[in-house]
Formats: structure tokens, sequence, C-alpha cells
């Protein structure tokens, strides 16, 4: 973390208690946000946007040109859209089968 491989976002309610954060992985000009998340009772307040716009601009003072993510629902891609991504694929996800 302290070398700039790993950048962790924190957002925290008026009580000083944890509810949402995020990490990227600068590796050159590309990065990758992961691990965006905000608890179900802190949600509907921006901290998602907050976290995602927070992160993108980390990862750009470390020289990095493009950013991706993967959203986990349509509710994360819509906040994802909001900050300025924009869907350019859809990724498979696989199981493993118990038969």
């Amino acid at each position: 973390m302290g070398s700039g491989h790993l950048i962790t976002v924190a957002s925290y309610d008026d009580t000083g208690r944890l509810v949402g954060g995020g990490s990227t992985a600068p590796r050159g000009a590309v990065s990758e946000l992961m691990g965006i998340g905000v608890l179900p009772m802190a949600r509907k307040q921006g901290r998602g946007g907050a976290i995602t716009r927070a992160l993108v601009r980390a990862a750009r003072s470390q020289g990095v040109s493009t950013t991706f993510l993967s959203a986990g629902s349509d509710d994360a891609a819509s906040v994802y859209r909001a900050v300025g991504f924009e869907r350019v694929g859809t990724a498979c996800i696989l199981e493993v089968s118990r038969g």
C-alpha cells in the first residue's frame, strides 16, 4: 500500500463507523477498481459514487490512464454509469458443477 501498488478508500458515517470502501491496484497505465461496496443502511447517499470517484482520482495520480471495473448487479452498474463509466462488455460467471 505504501508503494502505491494497492490503494484503498473508506467511507465512514457521522459516528465514525466504517460503512463502505473499495480498492484499486495500479499496474502501469491500467488499474482495476475492486471490492467497491456500501453497507445497505448507508446506501442511496452518494457513497458508492464518491468511493468510485476517489479511487479513479487516486489511480490517475499514479499515472493510470485506463481504469475498469466489473459491476456485480444492475444497481451497482447504475452507480458506475453516473460516475462516467460505460459498459463495454459482459463477463461470464462460471460455477463448479457438482454432479
